[in-house]
């Protein structure tokens, strides 16, 4: 009966009638299941470790720095009640996850764990090491599992394009380019307007950020499209799925 309960709690965040009041604050009703929390800490131990061991692109000790960082992070929170570790929801969205493998069969999803966050402001990321967080509050802004699946296409499809990495990658590239080195020269060279000429050089550093970000998400969307589109879910209810990201986004 307990389990029933739980599932039909987790359930009742798709109805659109649930009374927003009710997410003001950190939602925390489940207790933690200590063997999914383990299971899930150590897939992202192993996996950052792999990472780690493969990598062989450029800048490996700040890349290397990153995973660790990255691991560690995400260990304290499941370590500190922030994801929600149910059997229930986890096997609900197991089952999920498995849909969308199962119609694409091109992918390696092995690495993909789904999470609920107890975060109240509605939002869903992918952190690069596989987990698709979604915070508990995004979920009374769907109108059906459809539209879920959506956006979970589109971060795991973030996931898959390695957008994570090349966030990283472009901001090393940029802060060692020839041209940024020059210009950071230049400042400390100066004797007047020094704070005026490095926030316009960190103005410009945050715009070419901000613009790799938006080419990101045009990247997600249409992979993530791609992989909603070959499930077996409404293909209408993508667009469903974008009008509540702006909802979210311009309450």
């Amino acid at each position: 009966m307990q389990e029933i309960i739980r599932l039909t709690t987790f359930l009742l965040f798709f109805l659109p009638v649930l009374n927003h009041n009710l997410l003001s604050q950190d939602y925390s009703p489940l207790v933690g299941n200590e063997e999914l929390k383990k299971e899930y800490i150590a897939n992202i131990e192993e996996i950052e470790k792999n990472i780690i061991k493969q990598y062989t692109g450029d800048y490996k000790s700040e890349f290397k720095e990153y995973y660790q960082d990255r691991a560690e992070n995400m260990v304290y929170l499941a370590e500190n009640e922030n994801f929600i570790f149910d059997e229930l929801i986890f096997g609900y969205l197991n089952r999920l996850k498995n849909k969308i493998d199962k119609a694409n069969p091109s992918v390696d999803l092995s690495s993909v764990q789904i999470v609920i966050s107890r975060n109240s402001w509605p939002n869903a990321f992918s952190v690069g090491d596989g987990t698709i967080a979604f915070h508990v509050a995004i979920f009374p802004f769907f109108d059906n599992e459809d539209q879920f699946v959506y956006i979970m296409c589109h971060e795991i499809a973030h996931y898959l394009l390695n957008h994570s990495d090349n966030k990283l990658k472009n901001s090393l590239d940029l802060e060692n380019s020839k041209a940024y080195k020059k210009e950071v020269k230049k400042i400390k060279k100066s004797t007047f307007n020094q704070y005026t000429q490095a926030k316009e050089l960190l103005t410009n550093n945050l715009y070419s950020q901000r613009s790799h970000s938006r080419e990101n998400e045009i990247e997600a969307d249409t992979y993530g499209l791609e992989l909603y589109l070959n499930t077996s879910y409404n293909p209408n209810e993508s667009m469903g799925a974008l009008e509540k990201l702006g909802e979210m986004n311009h309450p």
